[in-house]
């Protein structure tokens, strides 16, 4: 009789180092920690960076900046491409890691007759350029700082899993250290980011930096901002569509018209589609600024339906103040067919 125990996906298994469970499965990122099981998983055979970014949808030059964490962790060396465990050393384990805390950036200097505002008028104090961390420097802030991990973490659910590299999770940590954002207001840019199909991170950081510089530091901010953009793109569908030009793509200036009609004046769109006949039956070619300059003096009026327009077309013109009210032509003439009576001398007229 024989005997046999199936372990089932046990039956096949690989080690990891204990120090990646113990001390750097925390701090790593999704990508690092992948790369490295699936090294771990085929060890003994020469993997390329190809394969890597094939497996896991990686440009070659993120798998190169996902593995650099274990090499400045420690865990691996790397040596003419090939990845090995360093060399123990009895006199330094492992696990005794010392770091250095980081310098602080150099100030720029301002250039001629540029105007330096005071710290004190300044909402976040930042450094020139917003840094970017080695994975070493990264682990460091996220080890000290927790709310750094679970804001990477949350930034890998919100982007559907995918895998952050060290340079990725740089750019979150710049956005909320360097700019000054709120964890909750950058979490809440990223929804707003992923609903528009604007993952990439150079798109959420430029928007993460437009933000800071609008003042939107605030979870009620950030609500308000979304909520405005939101209605803007509907107003601008609508408000394309009836000048014509629905389908292409609108330029700033033209977006800024529609920002001010539809939500900064508050028209809909049976009083903007007035405003474009009148401009059309006036000058027979689409004019944003003629347009602009009809609903501008319907604002000043106080206008706010078509009806509200046409109640005051019927209204008879008030006289011009500066035209007298009478016929001047009309007076004269009329002044040189009167008789003169003349009274003669001596008697009646």
């Amino acid at each position: 009789m024989a005997y046999k125990i199936d372990l089932g996906c046990w039956n096949g298994i690989f080690a990891v180092p204990n120090c990646v469970a113990d001390e750097h499965l925390k701090l790593a990122g999704a990508a690092s920690l992948k790369l490295l099981l699936y090294l771990l998983r085929h060890s003994g055979r020469e993997v390329s960076s190809e394969e890597l970014a094939e497996v896991f949808h990686l440009a070659p030059a993120d798998v190169a900046d996902a593995l650099s964490f274990w090499i400045e962790r420690g865990v691996l060396t790397q040596s003419e491409g090939l990845l090995t465990p360093p060399p123990q050393k009895e006199s330094a384990p492992v696990a005794s890691l010392v770091f250095e805390p980081l310098s602080p950036a150099p100030e720029a200097e301002p250039s001629a007759g540029q105007v330096v505002p005071k710290p004190e008028s300044l909402a976040v104090r930042r450094p020139p350029s917003p840094a970017r961390l080695t994975g070493t420097e990264l682990a460091r802030k996220v080890e000290a700082d927790p709310e750094l991990g679970l804001l990477i973490e949350k930034t890998q659910e919100i982007l559907d899993g995918r895998l952050l590299t060290p340079s990725d999770m740089s750019v979150i940590v710049s956005i909320h250290d360097w700019a000054g954002m709120p964890a909750d207001v950058l979490l809440m840019l990223l929804e707003y980011m992923k609903g528009e199909g604007k993952t990439s991170l150079r798109a959420i950081e430029t928007a993460a930096y437009r933000w800071v510089d609008a003042g939107i530091d605030s979870h009620e901010r950030a609500e308000a901002y979304i909520l405005e953009q939101k209605s803007l793109k509907g107003i601008e569908g609508q408000f394309a569509s009836a000048l014509g030009i629905g389908g292409q793509k609108l330029t700033s200036k033209q977006r800024e018209y529609f920002r001010r009609w539809g939500i900064e004046w508050g028209f809909e769109l049976p009083l903007v589609e007035l405003a474009y006949e009148r401009n059309i039956d006036n000058t027979a070619k689409l004019s944003f600024p003629y347009i602009d300059k009809i609903l501008s003096a319907w604002y000043a009026e106080g206008y706010k339906t078509v009806s509200d327009v046409e109640s005051n077309d019927k209204k008879p013109q008030k006289a011009d103040p500066a035209k007298p009210s009478y016929d001047l032509d009309a007076f004269e003439e009329s002044a040189l067919k009167t008789p003169v009576f003349r009274k003669r001398k001596g008697g009646a007229q």
